[in-house]
C-alpha cells in the first residue's frame, strides 16, 4: 500500500454503501462493526512510517499504474519519498503505463502486464549487482 489503509478506503468507499447494505439485510450491524475494528487495526501502519524503517539498501520495486482508478500515481509520491529516505535500493517507484491496481492490463485482464513484468525483471537485475 502506498498510503494508510483508511486514507485509501476513504477515497474509495463511502460510508453510506455500508448502511445501506445493513439495511437491505445485507450485512447486520454486528458485522459492519468487525469490519470497521479491523480496519483501524490495520490502518495503525503507515506505509511511509514502516518505509523509513527499512535498513539502508533494500531492494524495492513501488509500481504505481496509470490504469488505476484505486491508488492513482499520486499517491505514491510519499512512500516513494519515504524510501529514497530510507536509501532503499532497486528501481523504487515505477510508474507502468496501461496498467491496473492487480498489475494487468485491462484489455487482457487474465495475466500480468507486460509493463509489470519489465518493472519485476528490473528488480531483479538490480538486486544482482
Amino acid at each position: 500500500m502506498a498510503q494508510r489503509l483508511l486514507d485509501v478506503l476513504a477515497r474509495q468507499l463511502d460510508e453510506r454503501l455500508a448502511a445501506a447494505a445493513v439495511a437491505a439485510g445485507q450485512m447486520d450491524e454486528r458485522e459492519r462493526q468487525r469490519i470497521a475494528l479491523a480496519v483501524e487495526t490495520v490502518d495503525a501502519l503507515d506505509p511511509a512510517v514502516v518505509a523509513r524503517r527499512l535498513p539502508s539498501r533494500t531492494p524495492v520495486l513501488l509500481t504505481c499504474g496509470t490504469a488505476d482508478p484505486r491508488v492513482p500515481c499520486p499517491a505514491t509520491t510519499t512512500l516513494a519519498a519515504a524510501l529514497r529516505r530510507a536509501h532503499a535500493t532497486g528501481p523504487g517507484r515505477v510508474v507502468v503505463t496501461g496498467v491496473a491496481h492487480d498489475l494487468t492490463d485491462p484489455a487482457n485482464p487474465e495475466g500480468l502486464a507486460p509493463a509489470a513484468s519489465d518493472a519485476l525483471r528490473l528488480l531483479l537485475r538490480q538486486g544482482r549487482q
